[in-house]
């Protein structure tokens, strides 16, 4: 919940921040947008993200993603919707429906984003910019499960660059990032999850994403 909070203070600030000029300004949220139609791939108004993976592994080439094929309500009989990649259960992207107990980890609010790799290959999770303009973006990365595991690789791309990335140990509270970027019509953020190593096991993987734009 208290990743909730910052997100939210912080989103409040970026989003006056933007509608300060005369220009227009523009938000999107990932767990909104998955709340209000996750049914659908790609998904959002605009239909601006697109659950995915990374069909040659761990590549970080966004040539390599694919979108995932299967949508599962209710997956694994639990409170929360997935796109999945039938062949590897656990490689999915999915949001709770419900506050979700994860071992011992804090419950997990309704509407989290949560990316969850498989063995050797990337959860994937993209945006594609519907305006010409500068965009912020604004993100939380936590470990959803410390009852195993040993952590998560995470990375931003923006088109086929890096722009952050990080080690999240098992049971951390979260990485936060923050960066701004120019956009136009088609380019892609691309938010990674893979695993740390040879180890899936555990992976689950919050992360919450705001983008605000004008």
């Amino acid at each position: 919940m208290r990743n909730l909070f910052v997100l939210t203070a912080i989103a409040a600030a970026i989003v006056a921040a933007a509608s300060a000029s005369a220009a227009p300004a523009y938000s999107w949220n990932l767990s909104r947008s998955m709340m209000t139609g996750f049914n659908a791939n790609p998904f959002g108004e605009g239909q601006v993200w697109t659950a995915m993976y990374d069909a040659a592994g761990e590549t970080l080439n966004p040539a390599n993603f694919q979108v995932m094929p299967t949508f599962m309500p209710s997956y694994n009989n639990s409170p929360q919707d997935a796109w999945a990649f039938p062949s590897s259960h656990s490689l999915i992207v999915m949001v709770t429906t419900a506050p979700l107990p994860m071992g011992a980890s804090p419950v997990v609010p309704r509407g989290m984003p949560m990316l969850h790799p498989g063995p050797g290959k990337s959860s994937v999770i993209r945006w594609t910019s519907p305006i010409n303009g500068q965009v912020q973006v604004l993100g939380r990365v936590s470990d959803a499960n410390a009852g195993c595991g040993n952590g998560v690789n995470w990375a931003v791309l923006r088109d086929g660059s890096t722009v952050a990335a990080g080690t999240l140990a098992n049971g951390a509270n979260g990485d936060v990032v923050s960066f701004s970027a120019p956009v136009q019509p088609g380019t892609s953020l691309y938010f990674v999850v893979s695993p740390n190593g040879s180890n899936h096991q555990c992976d689950s993987t919050t992360f919450d994403v705001l983008i605000a734009g004008k």
